[in-house]
């Protein structure tokens, strides 16, 4: 259960960094 939830979260993290990253480059 908790191996499970941490892949989730780390899937998300993985995801909110990436888009983090695409909007930080468009703003510059």
């Amino acid at each position: 259960s908790v191996k499970e939830s941490g892949g989730i979260f780390g899937m998300m993290f993985r995801e909110v960094g990436f888009f983090w990253e695409q909007v930080n480059w468009a703003e510059e």
